[in-house]
């Protein structure tokens, strides 16, 4: 898989060895990319953790489980 994020005139850019990636290395993927993009470490963290719901889906399983949404891969 690869990524390139460009922001603020700079390019950040990821590459794995697979496509294979579970949702936990795509969030570190995620992050070390808006890190590199000059976001800083402590904002990236407060934007994924769990208690930050400003940009929330608002999704709930049961319209996850309705939609056979759960567990699946784009």
């Amino acid at each position: 898989m690869k990524i390139t994020l460009e922001a603020h005139g700079k390019k950040a850019h990821v590459e794995t060895s697979n496509d294979d990636v579970c949702i936990t290395e795509m969030i570190s993927i995620l992050k070390g990319l808006l890190v590199q993009a000059d976001f800083h470490p402590c904002t990236v963290d407060d934007v994924f953790s769990s208690d930050f719901d400003e940009c929330s889906w608002n999704l709930d399983r049961t319209t996850l489980d309705e939609h056979n949404l759960t567990n699946q891969t784009i």
